[in-house]
């Protein structure tokens, strides 16, 4: 999507945000009202395809990187050959380390063994040219192969680059939260759930799951990653918050525009999964901040310390001192439908 088309749709999205009332929790703002479904439709697009980037640029720098080592081992290889053909030809041949091509020929000592030497060295001269030939088509096919991946990572790169500078339009238009994102501890980081798209849905169908659906799933585990938070715990907290939004539910279709009540509650604000995907894994990132040794961390994403109080500074994500219970129960069953701890 080009940079126009976005302005375009942040001005729509301001426009119909013209009377915009301000909400707020744990020190965050952004514009609350009217809908703007085409501004979460590109939110959702753009998300899930700069995760897909991000990816592929990974495995394409992987594949180079590969490249680069194999291609430096048969240089090396190259070098050998090289040296071994222009300084001794017969040097493992003929079991004398010092003897040189001419010594071969000059200390045969009859006409046959001048021919059987000849050969020999017909031979060795031919396998290790051979070798270096081999090697050098190698050599020149990974090279090929290197700046192939170069141009395409490049071209993968620069499309990148222009979806962030979109995605940064947004967040100063306030839709969705600025970065960068915050290290966390290693029991909520980041983890791609892509392979786990089938156990989950039919985990989440077994609940009659609105979020059953793969493009929900996609834009969760795109979110989870922008903001380096387990897209398996976004996933537990709208359990927690909304039952994950079951289709007999006859609000499921406002429901599943904000699951995990992001700005108080998805009757307040109306924005749309991908963008409440995205305030909630900067709100859970941001309350993950400075959880004291020894105490629960969902405890402390609630907002509460081992005492019971709420000490998180950042508030918490729930009134409720038992929401972390709930979220907590649904984070572990999740873990083990995919098979990880």
């Amino acid at each position: 999507m080009k940079r126009k088309t976005v302005l375009i749709l942040i001005i729509a999205c301001l426009f119909f945000n013209a009377h915009r009332t301000w909400a707020s929790t744990a020190n965050l703002s952004v514009f609350s009202g009217r809908p703007a479904p085409e501004i979460n439709a590109t939110v959702s697009r753009e998300l899930v395809r700069l995760a897909d980037l991000s990816g592929k640029l990974a495995q394409e720098d992987a594949q180079i990187k590969a490249l680069q080592k194999k291609q430096a081992g048969l240089q090396k290889e190259l070098q050998v050959k090289q040296n071994t053909l222009g300084r001794q030809l017969a040097l493992s041949y003929v079991n004398q380390p010092q003897m040189t091509a001419l010594d071969v020929i000059f200390n045969a000592r009859s006409f046959f063994d001048l021919l059987n030497r000849l050969d020999l060295l017909h031979f060795v001269i031919g396998k290790t040219a051979d070798g270096i030939k081999t090697n050098r088509s190698v050599c020149e096919r990974l090279l090929d192969e290197q700046k192939s991946l170069a141009a395409a990572q490049q071209e993968l790169q620069q499309t990148a680059n222009q979806m962030q500078q979109e995605m940064g339009l947004l967040e100063a238009a306030g839709v969705i939260p600025k970065g960068p994102p915050q290290a966390l501890p290693d029991k909520i980081k980041y983890r791609d759930i892509s392979p786990y798209y089938g156990k989950l849905a039919d985990w989440l169908k077994q609940k009659n799951s609105l979020e059953a659906g793969p493009e929900y799933l996609a834009i969760v585990n795109a979110a989870g990653k922008r903001w380096g938070v387990d897209p398996l715990l976004l996933i537990a907290i709208t359990g927690q918050e909304q039952g994950f939004v079951p289709a007999g539910n006859g609000d499921a279709a406002k429901i599943i525009n904000n699951p995990w009540n992001v700005f108080h509650s998805w009757q307040e604000f109306q924005c749309g999964y991908g963008i409440a995907a995205l305030w909630a894994a900067n709100t859970v990132g941001r309350l993950a901040r400075g959880c004291p040794a020894g105490d629960d961390l969902i405890h402390w994403i609630n907002g509460f310390g081992t005492g019971g109080k709420r000490d998180n500074p950042g508030y918490g994500y729930a009134d409720d001192p038992g929401w972390w219970t709930g979220v907590d129960r649904y984070y572990v069953e999740l873990k083990q439908v995919c098979g990880m701890r």
